[in-house]
């Protein structure tokens, strides 16, 4: 084969096309080299790196650090069984991992969740906009719960 049609065809498929370099911080080039990078830097990188984020709770770094440490601290998401709560939704992944209940909205719509007993929530990426009333989550879109249930 060619190498131009090589090239041409790997290009489709490569994952390059989805990717850039890590945003450090607002610095030349994302602060990821003082040289030139291959692909092209994400043109947000003066708001949205880790420099800026480093700070910030709410951020998606903060909320990764609190998740982690949330982890390292319940077993259950590691060790107890793995139980699908709503397998067939085209929007929610919704399981349950011991004393663990975890709903994650994967869409731009607000959505609800039944669920049942006396639940508190741990930890989630929106907490104004996460809303746990008896027996109901109330997800905004693209956010996630983790419940800690009796």
């Amino acid at each position: 084969m060619p190498a131009a049609s090589y090239l041409r065809d790997i290009a489709q498929t490569s994952r390059d096309n989805a990717r850039t370099p890590m945003q450090w911080s607002s610095l030349s080039n994302a602060g990821f080299t003082r040289g030139k990078p291959w692909i092209p830097v994400n043109p947000n990188f003066n708001t949205i790196n880790v420099a800026t984020q480093t700070s910030k709770n709410s951020s998606v770094l903060g909320f990764y650090r609190r998740l982690i440490c949330w982890r390292l601290r319940h077993p259950d998401l590691a060790a107890s069984g793995y139980v699908d709560i709503l397998p067939d939704h085209p929007a929610l992944f919704v399981y349950r991992r011991g004393s663990v209940f975890v709903a994650i909205n994967f869409s731009r719509h607000v959505q609800q969740v039944t669920v049942t007993g006396k639940p508190t929530v741990m930890l989630t990426s929106d907490d104004d906009g996460v809303i746990l009333e008896p027996n109901n989550l109330t997800l905004p879109g693209w956010t996630e719960a983790i419940l800690s249930v009796p």
